[in-house]
């Protein structure tokens, strides 16, 4: 391949990162979901590492009668709050898009704000989380510019 026609196929690969870099901040911010939801609902532990605040008294005996776990806290029932959440790109600019999570419907995004007033930070990841979704995204940019031959 002559340099022209790298240039040309280099020039092609980054114009379509261009132009799907909402599709892909979408596609970070739910890697950071999944891995947000897999370390509450295993062990009801925030970005820190430090246990949540647990259910309240009553709460914890309702959930326990209805045979739910109740050793932690895991923001999981039913699972529809937790299915509600999604990214909800609130800015694409031309050179970065700004994806946020949020409840889909009304029921669940009150749900999710009674959660946040008692425990804050609930859907932020952990550095190693946000660290291994960047390096997810900047890999699969990568593997396309790559694959220029």
């Amino acid at each position: 391949m002559t340099l022209g026609e790298y240039v040309s196929k280099f020039a092609k690969v980054v114009k379509k990162l261009r132009e799907t870099k909402t599709q892909r901040a979408v596609g970070v911010v739910n890697d950071v979901l999944a891995q947000v939801k897999r370390r509450i609902q295993t062990t009801g532990v925030n970005f820190e590492g430090n246990q949540y605040k647990g259910y309240s008294k009553i709460y914890k005996i309702e959930r326990k009668d209805d045979g739910y776990q109740v050793r932690y806290f895991d923001m999981t029932r039913t699972g529809r709050l937790w299915n509600s959440i999604n990214p909800v790109v609130e800015r694409d600019g031309r050179f970065n898009t700004i994806a946020v999570l949020k409840a889909r419907d009304k029921n669940n995004d009150e749900k999710l704000r009674g959660n946040l007033a008692i425990r804050p930070n609930i859907l932020r990841p952990s550095k190693t989380e946000l660290a291994f979704a960047v390096k997810v995204w900047r890999d699969r940019a990568l593997k396309q510019l790559n694959e220029i031959r």
